[in-house]
């Protein structure tokens, strides 16, 4: 979270509690995590389900696990904040923990391009062509004038909330995002906890989810869906309102080619095959380029 907020060059639109309440609430975003997810709760009529009526149940126990800890006077990080500023901060912080929900990811989507479409004359695409030095100072001062009237934008109240729970939701789903080796780990980790999962839906004799299965699964298959249909839309979504996270989809560009060279390593495919794979991979890689054509705030 505080790596996205210096990318995007958050100081500029939100205020110092704002992003001090953002950090406390990536810190308390997955306390008392049981390895399970939401699905999971509601299938088993586990307690957490049935207390939070199958909505966010995992969101919601974060965010009460939080306050519960914060109540207390010597775990308080917001005994500094007057009453309204506190009432502020835990208004941010359960919107932005609740937003975490994967059922949440796809409007995210959906708001972040309404964003720019709705603001597409402010963010304007910088010119990838040759110019002269004079064209180039135009550019240049032209562009100091849009980046003033882009702060603007991200200065509404409605956009900062969308900011907030894009940047703690998009830290969340990060790992694609990761240079290659940290990626990897992360994602052996998270397909572990999945196949965890998995055994344990085997054992009650119920549905097993998507991507829970270890004996059917292939998964370097399975991260360059995972790219492809979450998490590239929503971080090209974001490169073009922030050009500073750019390099989180190198990142991501890097880490789909990577997958499908592992994928074909393992199971050998026929060229069929392997030339639908890449040119999924190739569109993936051509999106995220294609959201780059903005200069940073």
């Amino acid at each position: 979270v505080s790596k996205m907020l210096r990318m995007m060059t958050s100081d500029l639109f939100l205020s110092e509690i704002q992003q001090y309440t953002l950090l406390i609430s990536a810190v308390g975003h997955d306390l008392g995590h049981p390895g399970v997810n939401n699905g999971f709760l509601s299938e088993t009529s586990d307690e957490l389900a049935l207390s939070y009526n199958d909505r966010s149940p995992l969101e919601n126990m974060h965010c009460a696990k939080l306050y519960s800890i914060t109540h207390h006077p010597e775990t308080n990080c917001f005994k500094m904040f007057t009453k309204d500023q506190y009432k502020d901060a835990r208004k941010q912080t359960i919107e932005a923990i609740l937003h975490t929900d994967m059922t949440n990811h796809m409007a995210m989507v959906k708001e972040l391009n309404m964003v720019y479409q709705v603001n597409s004359e402010v963010f304007q695409p910088t010119s990838r062509g040759r110019t002269s030095r004079k064209s180039s100072r135009r550019a240049s001062s032209r562009f100091k004038s849009v980046h003033g009237t882009e702060v603007d934008v991200f200065n509404q109240a409605e956009i900062k909330v969308l900011t907030i729970d894009c940047v703690l939701h998009s830290a969340d789903v990060s790992n694609p995002c990761r240079t290659w080796e940290v990626s990897r780990e992360w994602a052996w980790r998270c397909l572990e906890e999945f196949f965890a999962q998995g055994d344990q839906e085997k054992q009650l004799g119920v549905p097993v989810q998507f991507l829970n299965d270890r004996d059917t699964l292939n998964r370097p298959n399975s991260q360059i869906g995972f790219i492809e249909f979450m998490i590239a839309p929503f971080f090209a979504a974001q490169i073009r309102l922030w050009p500073g996270l750019r390099s989180l989809g190198d990142n991501l560009s890097n880490n789909i080619r990577n997958w499908e060279d592992l994928w074909v390593e393992e199971i050998n495919p026929a060229d069929e095959e392997k030339e639908k794979v890449s040119y999924r991979v190739l569109k993936v890689t051509d999106s995220l380029e294609a959201a780059a054509t903005r200069a940073p705030i």
